[in-house]
């Protein structure tokens, strides 16, 4: 019990558990029992992911520049490994056989990651023994010839040694035990692969396959990724436990467990007549624990297959093996905290990594929401499935995230960084958000274009965007860049004014305000909007994307009241209002030159008796506000924009309740009127006295040149005059549209 407390308080110590949910508007939301508390076991992955700082430069090689350059000089596809672990002194023996395709011409080296304290006891391949260089973590090979881009070469290391020491027991390869029995086991995410075996150490390099062979003593048990292809007893008290993976993996999912499991087997069944073995591997003290939630494994899968595609590794297995420390999502061989982490959220979200982290794997550890995220929003879309749609609004509200810093890591010099509740958490909102954006039927479409896109392969942010993109045919940029770049979340303000229509049914005035000061300023968001009425619930959604905005919404139903975002499909923080006086009509309607204009200033709420005044800027010149109707009318020639604020204040409340609103309006060229000199709307002998006049007197040009230049010759002068004498009063050719620059 003193251990469990120690580990609770240090993995309470590494998280910031200070988040307050007391401001969100919850109310609208059905409380649920889980039997156990969401969220609390991704809390714990994360910490276990997020371990310490003692390997540091270790890992900031991999960000340098010069050894990225070395490290993508070659693909790795394939491992072959031979691993014996020794628990006497904690000591790691192994030769890794790593087969390769050039991606240069001309290349003669190698670089694979290595830490220090592993000693390099040789380098081969068939042509004999190679060169190896190993210095600070790095280890060069000198190949036996030169290859050329696209040539295949292998090598092999032996090496052996003592893993460098983990810090809260979560880093590397680790030797430790369990009820007095040794146990080893890794935890290689996202930079300790390199911690205790040679290896490419970075996602975006795949190997197509790997065997990995592992010899332990008799009694114990050898856990890897794949089938279990063959157990050799080698008469000497050891035996050779031998897993084969055909399938693509990234270095990180490589693992080893070994102990004294017990093991037992269930079946996922994929058809009436295939079924996959879903391997369970166990402490014996635990067998017959009820608290095991294995079991929820062969429901999960088939959830997931429904709703993404078949699980990804269906010719091998699914599995579980029982560790002392941590849990991880090991390609088809899941490892389990026995204290904490056996618990069906868990369950659930390691094997939501199968497609999503080890079918589709992050590109780089910037983009590992795609990971974590996508994961701990699968235990949602479990219960979901399985419970229904309250589950899913009352999980999601157990994992909000109203902390700063961005879904994408810009900062991945450490797992700290990378491996953040914010990368869970608010990785899982950003996916239930889109799906709110997008809907269902497109938000799972979706979904499964990725699985299929990016198949046992990698993909960043953009990837993903872009597939949600085309099967939406949204742009949906705002929402990546304010959701993976922004911080924080939207702080809502509402407010809404009722009134019946003339059609038996309720115009609805809605104001929404935008009252956070971090950034993004603004989210753009569509938010769907409830409106209750006596015959149910009408469902629509409004787009808001200023500051403060007003909507008016129509309905043939008598409406009683409005919710904002009841269900909250977005992460915000929202309260109602009272409904103060607004200007409701956010724009004017496009005015013409020389044509009559008049448009009205709407206003709602207060007493309903309102005075306007023009406040600032300016209006176009002829244009008039009736400072008791808020009419706006009048007769212009100016041409260009014109900005100008107007205010409304309540007749009997003027101190309390008033509104300003700023329009923009550009006046744009009328039908054309050829002839129409002086732009009274009709073409007669007025327009050749007013041509006449302008050229002859000084007089005002006309309002709009090229209704004046009726002859066509590009000019204005007398010929034009006499061009409109000849058609108004002798019937000559119609005035023509002039060319006048």
């Amino acid at each position: 019990m003193l251990c469990r407390l120690l580990i609770l308080a240090i993995l309470a110590f590494m998280i910031n558990l200070s988040i307050s949910f007391a401001q969100v508007d919850s109310s609208s939301e059905t409380e649920i029992d889980f039997g156990f508390q969401p969220g609390q076991s991704t809390r714990m992955l994360a910490a276990m992911k997020a371990r310490s700082l003692a390997q540091q430069v270790e890992k900031e090689k991999l960000l340098l520049p010069e050894t990225k350059s070395e490290i993508d000089k070659y693909d790795v596809t394939y491992y072959d490994i031979i691993w014996r672990p020794d628990f006497s002194d904690s000591t790691i023996y192994g030769e890794v056989t790593i087969h390769a395709i050039s991606n240069e011409p001309d290349l003669d080296r190698v670089l694979v990651f290595l830490h220090e304290n592993m000693i390099v006891d040789t380098a081969y391949n068939a042509s004999g023994e190679l060169l190896a260089t190993h210095q600070s973590g790095l280890l060069f090979v000198d190949l036996d010839r030169v290859y050329q881009e696209g040539e295949r070469f292998d090598f092999t290391i032996v090496y052996e040694g003592h893993p460098p020491p983990y810090e809260l027991f979560f880093d590397g390869l680790m030797f430790t035990a369990h009820n007095g029995v040794p146990i080893v086991e890794n935890l290689s995410e996202p930079y300790s692969a390199r911690q205790w075996w040679p290896c490419k150490d970075v996602p975006w390099d795949k190997a197509d396959s790997s065997d990995v062979r592992i010899i332990v003593d008799t009694g114990m048990v050898g856990t890897s990724n794949g089938l279990l292809i063959s157990d050799i007893d080698h008469g000497d008290g050891t035996h050779t436990m031998h897993w084969r993976s055909r399938y693509p993996i990234t270095t990180y999912l490589i693992c080893l467990a070994v102990t004294n499991y017990v093991s037992y087997t269930d079946y996922y069944h994929y058809s009436p007549t295939d079924s996959m073995p879903i391997v369970n591997y166990v402490f014996p003290e635990w067998e017959d624990d009820p608290n095991l939630a294995m079991d929820v494994t062969p429901l999960a899968i088939s959830v997931f297959a429904d709703l993404f595609c078949e699980y990804p590794f269906i010719d091998e297995k699914y599995g579980h093996s029982m560790c002392n420390v941590h849990g991880m999502e090991h390609q088809t061989n899941t490892f389990l905290n026995h204290f904490y982490l056996c618990d069906e959220p868990t369950i659930v979200h390691e094997l939501a990594h199968h497609w999503w982290g080890n079918l589709v794997t992050c590109q780089t550890w910037e983009h590992i929401w795609l990971n974590e995220g996508f994961g701990t929003y699968c235990e949602a879309l479990f219960y979901e499935a399985i419970n229904g749609p309250q589950y899913l609004h009352a999980y999601m509200k157990e994992i909000r995230y109203l902390d700063g810093g961005t879904v994408y890591v810009y900062d991945i010099s450490a797992p700290m960084t990378i491996f953040s509740i914010r990368s869970y958490w608010k990785g899982a909102w950003v996916i239930h958000m889109l799906r709110g954006v997008v809907g269902d039927s497109i938000f799972f479409s979706a979904m499964q274009e990725y699985a299929t896109a990016y198949a046992y392969s990698n993909a960043t942010s953009d990837d993903f965007q872009q597939i949600m993109e085309d099967v939406s045919e949204q742009d949906l940029d705002y929402f990546f860049q304010e959701w993976l770049h922004g911080e924080y979340y939207p702080n809502y303000r509402y407010s809404y004014f009722i009134e019946d229509n003339l059609s038996g049914g309720s115009d609805i005035y809605l104001h929404v305000r935008q009252i956070h000061t971090t950034d993004p300023q603004v989210f753009s968001m569509p938010i769907k909007t409830h409106l209750k009425t006596d015959d149910g619930e009408v469902i629509t959604s409004i787009f808001n994307d200023q500051r403060e905005q007003n909507y008016i919404l129509n309905t043939e139903y008598r409406v009683n009241s409005l919710a904002l975002d009841p269900d909250s499909w977005i992460l915000r923080y929202l309260l109602w209002e009272e409904y103060d006086l607004h200007i409701v009509k956010d724009e004017l309607a496009s005015p013409h030159q020389a044509e009559w204009y008049s448009d009205s200033i709407i206003c709602k709420g207060g007493s309903g008796d309102y005075d306007y005044e023009l406040l600032s800027g300016k209006m176009p010149e002829g244009w008039i506000l009736e400072a008791a109707t808020g009419n706006i009318s009048g007769y212009s020639t100016e041409d260009g924009a014109f900005t100008f604020t107007i205010k409304a204040s309540d007749a009997l409340y003027p101190l309390y309740y008033s509104d300003t609103i700023t329009y923009a309006v550009t006046m744009g060229l009328p039908s054309p009127r050829p002839g129409d000199a002086n732009a009274d709307q009709e073409v007669n002998v007025g327009d050749a006295v007013y041509t006449i006049n302008y050229i002859f007197s000084g007089g005002p040009p006309p309002p709009i040149l090229n209704w004046a230049d009726v002859n066509g010759d590009c000019a204005i002068n007398v010929g034009d005059a006499v061009y409109l004498i000849n058609y108004v009063f002798k019937g000559g050719p119609a005035p023509q549209m002039g060319c006048v620059e």
